[in-house]
C-alpha cells in the first residue's frame, strides 16, 4: 500500500510495469516536474508500478494524510489526480 506522493524535482526515472508474462516493461519516462504514487494513494491500492532511477534523483514527498487533504480541498487538483489515475 502507498504511504508517500512524489514529485521529481530533478533527476529521471523509469516507470516499470508487469506484462502479462510477468515481466517488467518500461511504460514512461519521468522527468523534473513529474510526479508518481498517486494511483495508490487516490484508490487505496498496492503500488501498480515500480519506479526505478534513471539518474541522481530528488524528489518532494507527500504523506498520504497531506496527500489526500490537499486533494479534498483542491477541486481542480483532485479532477486532474483522479483522471490521470485511470
Amino acid at each position: 500500500m502507498g504511504d508517500k506522493f512524489y514529485v521529481i524535482v530533478h533527476g529521471k526515472v523509469e516507470v516499470l510495469k508487469k506484462d502479462d508474462d510477468g515481466e517488467d516493461r518500461p511504460v514512461a519516462v519521468l522527468t523534473d516536474g513529474d510526479f508518481f504514487g498517486e494511483v495508490a494513494l487516490l484508490r487505496s491500492v498496492p503500488r501498480t508500478a515500480t519506479v526505478n532511477t534513471l539518474t541522481p534523483v530528488v524528489c518532494v514527498t507527500l504523506q498520504r494524510e497531506f496527500f489526500q487533504s490537499f486533494v479534498q480541498r483542491s477541486p481542480h487538483v483532485a479532477a486532474f489526480m483522479n483522471l490521470r489515475s485511470k
